[in-house]
């Protein structure tokens, strides 16, 4: 099987023939053509979506796939080190290529590489490519129309492996964490980009384009704290910065991934904002006095004034109401 974004072949053992007839490429999973299907039809539709956000030239090639590879063994990988790369996908436990989620996952390791050739070195920056490849993999589920709590929902998650988390357990907190695995934390960094993406303030196409933009500034050795300020850069450059507080949500306390803004820091956005801390604050745009006032959830009014940098918030749930000089009210609300 051949097309201008893969071809199917048979480099790897175990030795099993590429399917030529179409007429067998609608058996069920228990074929060998199952899997050859698999990998052309999800590669071809993700690159279809990276060529819809405008980063077709990511991968400019027809990279090579061997559905049934790696002598059977359990696992799966991508090898940038032929010419083209290469994704292997083993046979055992679950085969590998019946699940989108690991044929989407190692195609985010050629996404990474064909962005930044040759950076993957140091564990958080390893960390991050395993967190790429479970963010594409959700994604392309969300895009579906398929949204869970975990990666891998066929191949892991049973007697054979337990997948990984796409969400954040509560606790972990980056200022504290010890890697001893390029796996151990990976949940810390999918679980900050999927809520970016999935935030309502976000379009979660333009959160791709910013996270595939990010790619082009990675370098080896980085930290996650590195590459999360990359993003912030990253979406300076496709919209002028105006996720700059969504990101920081995502990505800041209790993450803690990105360190915690000061409001000493000069941040230009074009609509008033909340940003959530340590001292939680509404951000205004700059050169412009607003009114205000906070109510909380009952109507009580809890403080009103003017300002022309930021308005400290109290806790709690809150309602806000921010009006300029020309009399447009901005109403936000403090979950």
């Amino acid at each position: 099987v051949c097309s201008s974004d893969l071809e199917v072949i048979d480099f790897d053992s175990p030795n099993i023939s590429i399917s030529q007839n179409p007429s067998q490429w609608l058996s069920g999973r228990t074929s060998d053509e199952f899997e050859q299907v698999m990998v052309a039809y999800h590669i071809t539709e993700q690159n279809k979506y990276l060529e819809a956000l405008g980063y077709d030239s990511i991968l400019n090639y027809a990279i090579h796939v061997d559905p049934q590879a790696l002598n059977g063994q359990d696992n799966s990988m991508f090898n940038w080190g032929t010419t083209p790369p290469r994704l292997f996908f083993g046979e055992g436990g679950v085969d590998d290529a019946e699940d989108a989620d690991v044929i989407i996952h190692e195609l985010g390791h050629a996404i990474s590489h064909g962005a930044a050739p040759g950076t993957t070195i140091g564990t958080e920056r390893r960390t991050f490519d395993e967190a790429l490849g479970d963010y594409f993999a959700e994604r392309y589920g969300r895009l579906l129309g398929v949204t869970s709590s975990r990666i891998f929902d066929w191949d892991g998650n049973n007697t054979f492996w337990n997948g990984r988390s796409a969400i954040y357990d509560g606790s972990k907190n980056y200022n504290n964490l010890t890697f001893l695995s390029i796996y151990q934390h990976t949940d810390l960094m999918v679980s900050a980009m999927l809520e970016f993406s999935a935030s309502s303030n976000v379009n979660d196409s333009t959160a791709d384009k910013i996270v595939l933009e990010c790619l082009y500034q990675l370098m080896s050795y980085e930290s996650l704290r590195d590459i999360a300020e990359n993003m912030i850069s990253a979406d300076s450059l496709i919209t002028g910065g105006s996720n700059f507080t969504e990101i920081h949500n995502a990505f800041g306390a209790p993450k803690n991934i990105l360190a915690p803004l000061t409001l000493d820091e000069k941040i230009d956005v074009s609509t008033p904002k909340i940003y959530y801390g340590k001292q939680s604050y509404v951000l205004l745009p700059k050169n412009n006095s607003y009114t205000f006032k906070i109510y909380n959830l009952n109507g009580q009014i809890l403080d009103s004034g003017t300002s022309m940098d930021h308005i400290l918030l109290p806790g709690g749930q809150l309602i806000v109401h921010v009006a300029d000089e020309q009399g447009n009210i901005t109403v936000l609300k403090k979950l």
